[in-house]
């Protein structure tokens, strides 16, 4: 079996993908990897060294002396965040993603919309982006938010939130990108409800 078949068929419910732009080294885990393209610069990190690791991407950002599993074309219709998703098994639970904020802003929101759009696919799936926004799919999670947060939907959503929350909200329908998820604040353990679309938090602590 192949890295790409192994990775397909990869039994863990988390994983995480490492991308290009700088992030606090804090946040890695000891997890099997996928490197996007620059995110091979990681590829030594002790912290991954004995997992399952494969890098894709067009080979625009690497500059490290390790090749690529996967080569895209560099004029795709894609992005290699996007690529990198479709090794994604049907067994995984949640991803998190490091390396993917904080530079070209037209990057970053691309990004969001196209875990967004991946989420839209799945049920009970967690996305986390650093320590800063989460991605839900349609299903129920337990969340532990401690500090101001934000919910925003790209289309129209009906959700739930109980537990250690400021303002709980009980089959609330939230419109396409309105402010009417804008500051609550979390304590503690939290139960999200979410149907029709993905949900998007933004933690501000």
């Amino acid at each position: 079996m192949n890295i790409v078949e192994q990775f397909k068929t990869l039994k863990n419910p988390v994983i995480q993908i490492l991308g290009p732009c700088e992030f606090d080294q804090g946040l890695l885990k000891s997890l099997h990897s996928i490197l996007v393209d620059g995110g091979l610069k990681h590829y030594d990190n002790p912290l991954i060294q004995n997992k399952l690791k494969i890098a894709v991407g067009d080979g625009d950002s690497n500059t490290t002396q390790y090749h690529l599993d996967i080569t895209y074309p560099t004029n795709k219709a894609f992005s290699d965040l996007q690529g990198s998703l479709e090794l994604i098994s049907a067994d995984c639970e949640k991803i998190y993603l490091l390396g993917f904020l904080g530079e070209r802003r037209d990057h970053e929101l691309s990004n969001i919309l196209e875990l967004s759009r991946f989420c839209q696919e799945r049920r009970n799936f967690t996305v986390q982006l650093e320590d800063r926004i989460q991605v839900l799919s349609p299903g129920n999670h337990t969340l532990i938010i401690k500090g101001s947060f934000s919910v925003f939907a790209l289309s129209s959503n009906k959700i739930s939130m109980d537990g250690q929350l400021k303002y709980p909200l009980k089959d609330e329908q939230l419109t396409p990108l309105s402010s009417h998820g804008l500051s609550n604040i979390g304590s503690g353990i939290i139960n999200v409800e979410v149907s029709g679309s993905p949900l998007l938090i933004y933690l501000n602590y």
